[in-house]
C-alpha cells in the first residue's frame, strides 16, 4: 500500500484491504457487486461503531468519536 500511495493522488490511495474466501458469484459466474457492497458497507459500520462513544443526551442515544492521539512532530 505504500508503493501506490506514493506514486497515486491521495483520492486514489487504498484505504483498506477485506481479504474474503470466496468471490460472490451467480450460477452464471457473474461476480455479485451487490454483496460485495454489503460486505463493505457492515464493515464501515462495525469500525464506526468501534470508533465512538455511545451516549445518552436529552433521552437520545448520540455517537460521538474518540479523540484521536496526535503524535507531536518531532
Amino acid at each position: 500500500m505504500m508503493y501506490v500511495a506514493e506514486r497515486v493522488a491521495p483520492y486514489k490511495r487504498v484505504r483498506m484491504v477485506t481479504f474474503i474466501d470466496a468471490v460472490p458469484r451467480a450460477a452464471s459466474g457473474k461476480i455479485l457487486r451487490r454483496e460485495l457492497r454489503n460486505l463493505r458497507e457492515q464493515q464501515q459500520r462495525e469500525l464506526k461503531e468501534q470508533s465512538c462513544v455511545g451516549v445518552e443526551m436529552e433521552g437520545k442515544k448520540v455517537a460521538l468519536p474518540l479523540k484521536k492521539a496526535h503524535s507531536q512532530p518531532s
